[in-house]
């Protein structure tokens, strides 16, 4: 295997060749995308090169400013999917003929096609960074966000490292180093796609105690998880937590927990290069053979045969 820096073949071949920025890096992507060889996320660098479609239309840029006091920027039209992290003062965010208001802290997802109008705090200079995402419909990462609503979330730990690293990182701007800091911009996006649940077409407002138990899975897809420890996190009965599940989702904590696998599988599948023994044992399937029973039960054909529709290589 060959990046800006060598690294044999090998699964732990990795250790010592990168520069140590790289080891932490790996380190903590590692942890968004269930993985825990720090091969695999080596791997996961270098295999976007081979995802023609992604690698081709999907570009991610970022950056940051500051705001003077009872500064406006707009109207405009929005052309890209973009990430508006606040981290000092507010903005009153018009979009087509609805105002929002996004304090420090939190972060607001952009979609294109729609009037922008921002409107900074009128008392203090306001800090925020974002990130653009430029691809198109076909191609998409995940084509459920052309349907998505504005959201605003808080920021939370795993999005403020990325963007620390995308802005004050130490990572090479080319090789390897390029490659890496395009996989941290789609892991801020995934971040915050999956804490809104925009795979829900229709969402009706949530129990606080589904929201947890939604959040405790999504972290341990890789765990042997019950209904016991779901609802123990929850601050809930197992019945009661079933009941509001149910009502919330049209799913059980338990099969809500399958389908999430079954997401984050099949993204694997489409967007790294990883096995399909590799992908199976980090989203927690028993061994590659569940896995591939799963895929076929949900998307209709083996992990091998959804790849290579991905990859363009059927």
């Amino acid at each position: 295997m060959s990046l800006k820096y060598e690294v044999d073949s090998g699964p732990t071949a990795a250790a010592g060749k990168y520069p140590a920025c790289f080891e932490d890096a790996f380190g903590d992507i590692a942890k968004l995308y269930c993985i825990e060889d720090l091969y695999a996320i080596a791997r996961l660098a270098k295999n976007i090169s081979k995802m023609k479609k992604f690698n081709r239309k999907n570009v991610y840029t970022w950056g940051e400013i500051i705001y003077n006091p009872q500064t406006t920027f707009g109207p405009r039209i929005q052309d890209k999917f973009q990430l508006v992290l606040v981290h000092q003062g507010c903005a009153d965010v018009r979009i087509n003929d609805e105002w929002l208001q996004v304090n420090a802290g939190e972060v607001v997802l952009l979609m294109p096609g729609r009037e922008e109008l921002f409107r900074f705090s009128k008392d203090e200079s306001t800090h925020h960074s974002w990130i653009h995402a430029e691809f198109e419909k076909d191609v998409a990462p995940w084509p459920e966000l052309w349907d998505a609503q504005t959201e605003i979330l808080p920021t939370g730990k795993r999005l403020r490292w990325i963007m620390d690293q995308l802005l004050h990182g130490a990572l090479p701007s080319a090789g390897a180093g390029h490659q890496l800091a395009q996989a941290l911009a789609e892991a801020a996006f995934y971040d915050v796609y999956m804490r809104a649940n925009l795979l829900v077409v229709d969402k009706v407002p949530m129990h606080p105690a589904v929201e947890r138990a939604k959040f405790f899975m999504a972290n341990r897809l890789k765990e042997s998880l019950g209904l016991k420890d779901v609802s123990r996190q929850a601050g809930l009965s197992p019945q009661h937590l079933s009941r509001l599940f149910r009502e919330a989702t049209g799913y059980s904590p338990i099969q809500h927990l399958w389908r999430m696998r079954e997401d984050t599988g099949r993204r694997l599948l489409r967007e790294t290069g990883l096995t399909i023994a590799e992908i199976a044992d980090s989203c927690g399937f028993q061994n590659p053979f569940h896995f591939s029973r799963r895929m076929r039960l949900r998307y209709g054909d083996s992990p091998r045969a959804l790849r290579r529709q991905d990859w363009g290589t059927a």
